[in-house]
């Protein structure tokens, strides 16, 4: 008896704490407000590796514009931190390229002195090295190392490294004689670079959670974005970034990116892996992922209470202030390479945005049109946010 108790109130617990999303002060309406209005009009990147490994070319692709001059990184014999600015959409995205440390010029405190006097503040660190390379080069160990003692371990809360020159990756010999899929050799040296960071981050102090969280994307061509394990990897990486800034910085970000994204045709099929459990519940897990059982049917029990209430006028409402229309579409003008969003890709962003069961409520609960669910809520929210967000707000 004491064990249903438990249960019965673990259950209502969740289902109050879920109709409090959907009802209360945390309501979607007033969650896609506060998104849209977040933050401020500035973007600050901080970008380090050593002279040669891309750093322009990336610069320029995500950012959608010419920024960096590519072929010209910095000179390694120079101490200087380059700023790349722009503007776009009302927002002042600044790029802090940085010197190469641990270049044998003996100027490292230097260098260090200069990035602290000109980064007083970045929303995202890129940490960029070649993936061309059979090891981690002690090089860059060592300037990962003075970063961290420089700015602090914190650096890395909102960091992601980029393994650069991903499309010249070679398959080794043993590799072609196993006969292992080149997607699999590809993923294994993506997993020794991580592997080998993680383990440095850890061996100078970086905490094991946040060294563990640091997600690591490799980078190739912009004409062929394809690589062994990905369709895009601009998107990929785009995607990565997004969800790595700074939370306050996360609306500005978008606003810089929101004419260049399109949608992807690429989407699910609908089939879902159902469980039913021993007390009658039905479970569907490819639906619900990772959330409780209590939640999973606290959700389904507030489905059918939203059936009763008016919550879809009140979405449609909600998106109706911006004039937008009921599908993703994409802008004629485009600015820079496209970020080509489809459904899982789109179910990140807005998990990432709203959270975790506020994500998997907004996927329930505004329809999936052939499977579209997801997508076709980020293609309103954009159409939305183009339109309200407020590209005159104070710095």
């Amino acid at each position: 008896m004491a064990h249903e108790g438990t249960s019965e109130k673990s259950s209502d617990a969740s289902a109050t704490e879920v109709g409090q999303i959907i009802f209360g002060a945390k309501n979607l309406e007033y969650q896609i407000e506060e998104f849209v209005s977040s933050g401020g009009q500035t973007v600050n990147i901080l970008l380090s590796g050593k002279t040669g490994v891309g750093k322009s070319y990336l610069t320029n692709a995500l950012i959608g514009e010419n920024v960096a001059a590519e072929g010209y990184d910095i000179d390694p014999q120079t101490d200087d931190v380059t700023a790349y600015e722009v503007v776009k959409n009302g927002v002042t995205i600044t790029v802090f390229d940085t010197p190469g440390l641990a270049d044998a010029t003996g100027n490292d405190e230097e260098y260090l002195r200069k990035i602290k006097e000109r980064v007083t503040h970045f929303d995202l660190f890129l940490f960029c090295t070649e993936m061309t390379s059979k090891r981690f080069r002690t090089d860059d160990l060592e300037t990962i190392k003075k970063l961290t003692e420089a700015l602090g371990e914190k650096l890395w809360e909102h960091a992601l490294v980029v393994l650069t020159f991903a499309n010249e990756v070679p398959l080794s010999p043993t590799k072609k004689t196993d006969d292992v899929p080149e997607a699999t050799a590809f993923n294994d040296s993506v997993l020794a670079f991580k592997k080998a960071i993680n383990k440095h981050l850890v061996a100078i102090g970086v905490p094991d959670i946040t060294a563990a969280n640091v997600p690591f994307t490799p980078a190739g061509e912009l004409d062929d974005p394809r690589l062994p394990d990905r369709e895009d990897w601009l998107t990929a990486f785009w995607i990565s970034a997004f969800k790595r800034i700074n939370k306050n910085a996360k609306a500005a970000f978008l606003m810089v990116t929101v004419d260049r994204i399109s949608f992807s045709s690429t989407l699910s099929d609908g089939n879902e892996e159902i469980k039913v459990r021993k007390d009658g519940n039905v479970v569907s897990l490819g639906q619900f992922g990772n959330l409780s059982i209590e939640d999973r049917n606290a959700i389904t029990e507030l489905k059918k209470k939203l059936k009763e209430s008016d919550f879809d006028e009140k979405l449609n409402r909600c998106f109706q202030k911006g004039g937008t229309s009921d599908e993703p579409g994409q802008d004629s003008k485009v600015s820079g390479p496209s970020i080509k969003v489809n459904e899982t890709y789109s179910e990140e962003i807005i998990r990432d945005v709203f959270g975790g069961v506020s994500g998997q409520l907004i996927g329930e609960l505004t329809g999936a049109k052939s499977g579209k669910k997801y997508q076709t809520f980020f293609g309103w929210l954009t159409k939305y946010f183009k339109k309200s967000y407020p590209t005159s707000r104070p710095t």
